[in-house]
C-alpha cells in the first residue's frame, strides 16, 4: 500500500506520544503460559470445584501497553496525515457504512454510520492506526517502535480500516473423543448444500490438545470460567479440531464445518458414547504468541450441542461408557465417510434432511432416556412417515418402508426389523400418553424383549437404527432422488409389487 510509510509515521508519532504521558509502571495482566512439567490441578468453581484434568500450564503475568492507551485522544499531524492517506488509497470503501464505536458509563455503544463525511472516515482509520500502535507496543512490551513489529503488524491485514485479517485460524475441543492418531487431516474441497458463503478452507485436522493450547483457553477465560469443560467428572478433552478459512463468513463456516464434523462422528458410529464440539476458540497470531508462546485468543463460539448458552449439556451416558474412539483402522474409513456425507450435516442452512438430523442431535444433548426416545419417534415420522395420508396406520406404514429402506443395511431381517417398530412405537406411546419411565415399559408384559435388551441398550439400538435410517435418505438424495416424499412414494410402490 502507498499510505504505508504515512502509517508508518503515525504509529511511531502514537507510540512515541504514549510513552512522553505515561507515568508509573506499565500495566500487566495475568495469563497462562505452557507449563508441561506442572503438576498444578485446575478447578472450575461454578462447576463445584470439579477437577478438569492437569491440562500442563501455569500462571503468570505479562505487560500490556495498549492498556494505557485505552481512552486517550491522539492529535497530531504524523496521525491526521496517516489516516488521510489512508482515506485517498481506499477509494472504494468512501460510500460505503463504516462502524462508530463509543463508551459511555463503561458501556460500549456502537453505532452504524451509512455513506460517512471525510471527518468521519479519518476518525475511523486514526483509530486503525492507533489500534496498530497499541499491538506493536504489545508485542516490543514497552512503548518502543519496532520496524520488525510494524511489518508484522501492518503486513497480516488486507484492509486496515476493516481491520480484517485474510485467513482465520479456530481451534475447537472435542469432549469425550479419543484416538491414538496424532493428527488426521480431512478433505478440504467441498461445498455445503445452500451455502452461499464464497470461502475456502486452507486446513481442516483433529490433532492433540497440549498445553499450549490450554495455556490459550485458560488465558482467554481466566481460568476459571471454563464453559464446557466440567460437566462430568470423567469427561476429557484430548483432541481438538484445527481449521483454517480463508474468505469472507469465516465464523458462520467455522461453525458449518465443526457441527457437519461433529455430527459425522456421531453418524458414524451411533452405538458409542457421546462426542461433541466447542466452544470454538478464534485464534489470532499476536503479541502472547511471540513473547509466551501462548495463543491468541479472540473470540469464542457456543457448545456445538448447546448454542444458547454456551455449556455443554448434561447427558444420559456422558462419561459412562468412556470415551468415543475412533481406533486406528477406522481412521480412513472415517474420513471416506465424513467427506461423502459432509453436503448434508451442515448445521447452519437448510438441506433437504435439516430437521430429522437436529432431531438425531437432541437424542445426545437430552438428559432423560425418555425424551431421547421421543425424539427418536418425532425424527422416524419426519422421515418414515413424510408424504403419509390421514387414512393410513402409522405403525404399519413406517414398518413396511423401513424394511425396504434398511434393507442390507443392520443385522436385522425385514421380520426383526418389524419387530423393533413394533416395540418402538408401544415405548413411545407409554412414555407420552402415560407418562411412564422406560425402566417400568421395558418390563412391561406387552413389550416384547426377545433380545434381553436393557433399557440403555434399547435407547442405543434406536438410535442405531435412526442413524442408518438418516444415512439411508441421505444415500438416494446424493443419488439424484428429490426429496424424502419422493422415496417414501417410491418404497410404496416397491412394497405394492413385492405383494
Amino acid at each position: 500500500m502507498e499510505s504505508k510509510d504515512d502509517v508508518r509515521k503515525g504509529v511511531k508519532f502514537v507510540i512515541e506520544e504514549a510513552g512522553e504521558r505515561h507515568e508509573g509502571d506499565i500495566p500487566v495482566e495475568s495469563i497462562y503460559v505452557p507449563d508441561p512439567e506442572d503438576e498444578e490441578e485446575i478447578t472450575a468453581p461454578e462447576y463445584q470445584n470439579t477437577v478438569i484434568r492437569n491440562v500442563g500450564v501455569r500462571r503468570e503475568t505479562i505487560s500490556t501497553p495498549s492498556k494505557v492507551m485505552e481512552g486517550w485522544e491522539f492529535e497530531g499531524d504524523p496521525l491526521y496525515e496517516a489516516a488521510k492517506s489512508l482515506d485517498e488509497e481506499l477509494e472504494d470503501d468512501k460510500s460505503s457504512a463504516l462502524l462508530k464505536m463509543e463508551k459511555e458509563d463503561g458501556e460500549v455503544i456502537i453505532e452504524r454510520v451509512e455513506n460517512p463525511s471525510q471527518d468521519q472516515r479519518i476518525e475511523s482509520y486514526k483509530k486503525a492506526v492507533i489500534g496498530i500502535a497499541g499491538a506493536i507496543a504489545n508485542y516490543q512490551g514497552s512503548f518502543s517502535f519496532s520496524e520488525e513489529e510494524f511489518e508484522r503488524v501492518f503486513e497480516r491485514y488486507e484492509n486496515v480500516k476493516k481491520w480484517q485479517p485474510r485467513t482465520q485460524k479456530y481451534i475447537c475441543p472435542l469432549a469425550n473423543f479419543s484416538t491414538e492418531q496424532d493428527r488426521i487431516d480431512f478433505p478440504i474441497e467441498f461445498t455445503f448444500v445452500n451455502s452461499p458463503h464464497k470461502v475456502e478452507i486452507n486446513e481442516l485436522k483433529i490433532t492433540r490438545m497440549t498445553p499450549k493450547d490450554w495455556a490459550g483457553v485458560f488465558t482467554y477465560e481466566n481460568g476459571e470460567n471454563l464453559r464446557g469443560f466440567a460437566d462430568a467428572e470423567r469427561s476429557t478433552v484430548s483432541h481438538k479440531l484445527e481449521l483454517e478459512i480463508e474468505g469472507g463468513a469465516k465464523g458462520v463456516l467455522s461453525r458449518q464445518v465443526i457441527k457437519s464434523l461433529c455430527r459425522g462422528l456421531r453418524l458414524f458410529k451411533p452405538k458409542a458414547t457421546s462426542v461433541y464440539g466447542g466452544p470454538t476458540y478464534k485464534l489470532e497470531s499476536a503479541y502472547l504468541e511471540k513473547r509466551k508462546n501462548v495463543p491468541d485468543i479472540t473470540g469464542c463460539g457456543p457448545s456445538e450441542l448447546n448454542p444458547e448458552t454456551g455449556y455443554m449439556t448434561e447427558t444420559f451416558e456422558f462419561g459412562e461408557q468412556g470415551e468415543y474412539t475412533i481406533a486406528d483402522e477406522e481412521v480412513e474409513e472415517f474420513k471416506e465417510f465424513w467427506n461423502k456425507y459432509s453436503d448434508f450435516l451442515n448445521g447452519e442452512r437448510d438441506t433437504k434432511i435439516s430437521s430429522p438430523l437436529r432431531r438425531f442431535d437432541e437424542m445426545y444433548s437430552d438428559i432423560y432416556p425418555e425424551d431421547r426416545l421421543v425424539d427418536c419417534a418425532i425424527g422416524f415420522e419426519g422421515t418414515l412417515l413424510r408424504g403419509l395420508g390421514k387414512q393410513s396406520s402409522y405403525t404399519f406404514r413406517m414398518k413396511l418402508r423401513s424394511g425396504f429402506l434398511l434393507e442390507n443395511r443392520l443385522p436385522l431381517t425385514k421380520d426383526e426389523i418389524w419387530k423393533f417398530f413394533k416395540n418402538f412405537y408401544f415405548v413411545r406411546g407409554e412414555i407420552v400418553h402415560k407418562d411412564k419411565k422406560i425402566d417400568d415399559i421395558i418390563n412391561h408384559g406387552r413389550f416384547k424383549n426377545q433380545d434381553g435388551l436393557s433399557p440403555r441398550e434399547f435407547v442405543k439400538r434406536a438410535r442405531v437404527v435412526y442413524a442408518k435410517t438418516l444415512l439411508a435418505y441421505m444415500d438416494r438424495l446424493d443419488d439424484g432422488q428429490p426429496s424424502i416424499t419422493e422415496i417414501n412414494k417410491e418404497l410404496d410402490n416397491r412394497a405394492l409389487n413385492a405383494e
